[in-house]
This record gives structure tokens, sequence and C-alpha cells, in this order.
């Protein structure tokens, strides 16, 4: 079997830039680009062990788990040992789904591999364009819906953050559940949108929207327009498209506050472009956050 090993290294490079492009899209991380091909390139170091002998202690699990932390050191400088492990249990998570649609496409699709030092490889060397389409579109399927399972169901506590939404001389204060799922944005201005339950924000509107919410006519234009007209919240309100399960044509009324401050785990951000979407009804039914926030917020 002819091996063309400079296909093997870029493959196998280009396979670590998307594994840890995608770690930082779930973890809501803002990574520099060559930060996360100085990682992609780190994790190819191992395949030099299969030239030289005297380094295959490259492939047990100590040395593979050694250097699963220096890629992701060196991709993201987490700021704290928790901020670490929290992007290593990503990483594996995305590493896994990958590896498990690989060897599914390679089975029903027929593409030959072989095992070379515990090494994976393909038997012609090249991947046909189709493969590669199936494969990107089936691992965007697995990640939409498995990773953000992953996410709400075992890291909950870390998705969850503290917002405050200033607007005029008033405040209100939320806790928020980062949603990867949550993707609206403002078609005028395309502002991220965090959706925040009406009784949270009820003492930031005036009486006369405060009635229309209570009277759930917050859909009806023509009551929501004669509200507005004339007043100082014309020019804030926004109409922001949504769909979802049983709704393809949703539309949630939002507002521009003068800023939001979030505190994670990690960091504090204060971000002026954001559109507050007021959700007349619970979002949790535990109660264990009223508001969802886009992450993308935190990128602004």
């Amino acid at each position: 079997m002819v091996i063309y090993w400079d296909i093997v290294f870029i493959l196998n490079i280009f396979m670590n830039f998307i594994i840890l492009w995608l770690t930082a899209v779930t973890a809501s991380k803002n990574v520099h680009l060559l930060r996360l091909c100085l990682g992609a390139i780190t994790g190819s170091i191992f395949l030099f062990a299969l030239f030289y002998p005297s380094l295959h202690f490259f492939f047990t699990f100590s040395m593979k788990f050694l250097l699963s932390l220096l890629i992701i050191i060196i991709t993201f400088f987490p700021s704290n040992f928790k901020d670490l492990i929290k992007l290593l249990v990503y990483f594996y998570i995305v590493s896994f789904i990958i590896g498990g649609a690989a060897f599914g496409i390679f089975y029903f699709t027929g593409v030959g591999v072989n095992m070379y030092n515990g090494i994976l490889i393909l038997k012609d060397g090249i991947v046909p364009w189709w493969v590669l389409i199936i494969s990107i579109l089936l691992v965007a399927v697995l990640m939409k819906f498995f990773l953000n399972y992953i996410q709400k169901k075992f890291f909950k506590e870390q998705m969850l953050a503290q917002v405050t939404i200033f607007l005029y001389d008033k405040f209100s204060e939320v806790k928020a559940l980062i949603d990867t799922g949550n993707n609206l944005y403002d078609p005028f201005s395309n502002a991220p949108v965090i959706v925040v339950e009406y009784g949270v924000l009820k003492n930031l509107l005036s009486k006369e929207l405060q009635d229309v919410f209570e009277k759930e006519q917050e859909i009806n234009l023509y009551v929501l327009s004669e509200k507005l007209i004339g007043s100082q919240w014309a020019t804030r309100f926004r109409l922001i498209p949504f769909s979802s399960i049983g709704k393809s044509n949703g539309i949630l009324v939002g507002f521009k506050p003068d800023k939001i401050i979030v505190k994670t785990n990690e960091e504090v951000f204060e971000i002026k472009e954001s559109i507050v979407g007021i959700y007349n009804n619970i979002l949790s039914s535990e109660g264990n956050y009223s508001a969802l926030l886009n992450p993308d917020i935190l990128k602004s």
C-alpha cells in the first residue's frame, strides 16, 4: 500500500482545525484564527512517531491526554482550571462525534480505509468530494442537536449568566441561559437578541405597554402602534421574526436597551448593540432561568 504522507498530514491538520473551531463555537469562545491553526498543527505532532520508533510512546494513553491538554492551552489559553476542564470535555465530545460520523460515512459509502500503527488512513490517499459534502452535512446536524442537548443537560450551570438590562434610568436583572439554539437577530440592525420573560421586564416598560402585554395584545400591530406613536419608545421597538416547532412565522416584540451587562463564571461583558425580545410566557418550567441569551452577544 502506498501512503501519501503529505496528504495524511494536511488532512489531519484540517480535521484538527475543524474540531477546534467547533469546540470554540460550542464553548462560545472567540478564538483568533492563528491560534486555531497553531492548535491544529500541534495536534499533528504525534504523526512524527510513525517515522521514528523511539517516539512510539506518543501513542500511549497518557501522552495522548497530555497532547490534548497542550492543544487546548495553545488554542484557547484558558484562564483557570475549571475553564480548562470544560474546554477539554467539549474537545473530546466534538472529537467523538466527528470520529463516529467518519466511521459511519466510510462504512456506508464504501470508502476504503486501513489502520497503520493505530492511525486511520484512506487507501487511495484522497477523499471523494461527495463524501466530504455528506460528512460536513452530517456533522452539522449532529453538532446542532446532540451538543445542544449535552450543554443543557450536563453543563447547565456553566451555561448560565447573570444579565442586567439598562433602559433610561431603570434596570432589571435576570438569570439567562446561554442558548446555542437562540440564533435570533434584529433584521433592522443585525444585532443579536436576548429573549426575556415579560415579568422580568415589566418595570422597564411604560404603563401603556404593560397594558398591552397584560392583555396579550402584543402581536396585534394596530394596538401596539397606537401605544407607540408619539412616545419615546417608538424608535426603540423592534419586530423580530422567528420560527419554532408548531410556529413557522412567529413575531417577537422587542426593544433596544441602553446597554446590557453579562456576567459569566469567567468574564464580565458590557454590550451596547443588542435587542431584548419580550416573551409573554415562561421559558423554564423549573424556574432555573428567565432569559435565553444568544451566544453571539458575548462576541459583540
